[in-house]
């Protein structure tokens, strides 16, 4: 198929109705959800439209994030986030650090990423929507084993559903097509924060005009 550069302001209003008609569709375990254990996020389709189950959509928060398009105007999106659980300790910025697991997938339900084990993660470097969904999450406890292992516990559990505008948009990544709204559900287990210039500053705090996004500046 011949390949066709789309406009944000176009893109933006498919990919929400993508996601809205997805969140409507589906679920996920908030029953299993407590402060100590580690519950993985299990997203599923809402089967019976008359069940007491509550859709993705009606648990959902929004926060609208501005992207600039190739002739300066300002197309805003939603980032559509559900936390399943806030977390005990700090938010991170969107500048740090972050010790994470997580899964990454289609609305098709493709799974294109799969993290079981924490990784770290600059989020300074990671997709838009991404760092903006996990600085909504708290960090955990941990404790030290007697085998020199950490367990965690108590940390932020989220699930963030994005508009291609804030992900990937034309690219493409591991599996992923162009123009591809994407979902993610994240486990946060720490954070640090990070100078990345070694200055001496925190990058966060290097955000001078307090947009958010200090690396513009």
């Amino acid at each position: 198929p011949e390949y066709v550069i789309r406009e944000y302001s176009e893109q933006v209003s498919v990919d929400h109705q993508t996601l809205e008609a997805y969140m409507r569709s589906h679920t996920f375990n908030y029953e299993d959800f407590n402060n100590e254990s580690n519950i993985n996020v299990k997203i599923k389709p809402l089967i019976d439209s008359n069940s007491s189950s509550r859709s993705l959509f009606d648990m959902a928060s929004i926060k609208t994030i501005d992207v600039t398009d190739s002739e300066g105007n300002k197309v805003s999106h939603n980032l559509y986030y559900i936390i399943a659980r806030e977390g005990l300790n700090d938010k991170p910025s969107v500048a740090d650090s972050v010790y994470i697991a997580y899964d990454g997938l289609l609305t098709d339900g493709f799974v294109f990423d799969n993290r079981k084990f924490p990784i770290w993660l600059d989020l300074a470097s990671s997709l838009e929507g991404f760092r903006e969904g996990v600085s909504e999450l708290r960090t955990g406890n941990f404790t030290e084993n007697s085998n020199g292992t950490i367990s965690y516990n108590s940390f932020g559990v989220g699930i963030f559903l994005m508009p291609s505008g804030i992900a990937y948009f034309e690219n493409t990544s591991s599996g992923i097509p162009e123009y591809s709204p994407l979902i993610f559900s994240v486990k946060l287990m720490t954070h640090t924060p990070t100078d990345h210039d070694n200055d001496g500053i925190l990058s966060i705090l290097e955000d001078i005009d307090n947009d958010g996004k200090p690396f513009r500046d």
